[in-house]
């Protein structure tokens, strides 16, 4: 999977690796969906807490689904990608369930048809 980060830099407790393997495990919940690019943006705020910055994190994966996106903030990187990573996983499963209603309501509207 092709996963791009912006400031790089502002990792200091999680790795490249460890992103990639975490957004895989999201997207294989939903196992139609192929991520065809994953990207990661950190933004650094003023704020910081006992020397740690707040960090805001945006994920946006690009599927043959469509886009699926999630923010967060939080004290550190990791912190901040695991908010961010929580949303996505939530908007993904969301992306699944307008999906399968899309085929129940398709299913049901031909066996009304049929009757």
């Amino acid at each position: 999977m092709d996963v791009q980060i912006t400031n790089i830099k502002l990792l200091d407790t999680i790795s490249r690796d460890d992103i990639r393997q975490r957004i895989e495990r999201v997207a294989d919940k939903y196992r139609q969906m192929q991520v065809q690019h994953a990207h990661v943006r950190f933004h650094e705020h003023k704020e910081k807490l006992r020397g740690t910055p707040l960090l805001q994190c945006q994920i946006r994966l690009r599927t043959n689904k469509g886009q699926a996106a999630g923010s967060g903030e939080g004290y550190g990187a990791d912190a901040a990608f695991g908010v961010a990573l929580d949303k996505l996983e939530r908007n993904v499963l969301e992306l699944k369930g307008v999906q399968a209603d899309e085929e129940y309501r398709g299913q049901l509207l031909r066996k009304l048809g049929e009757l």
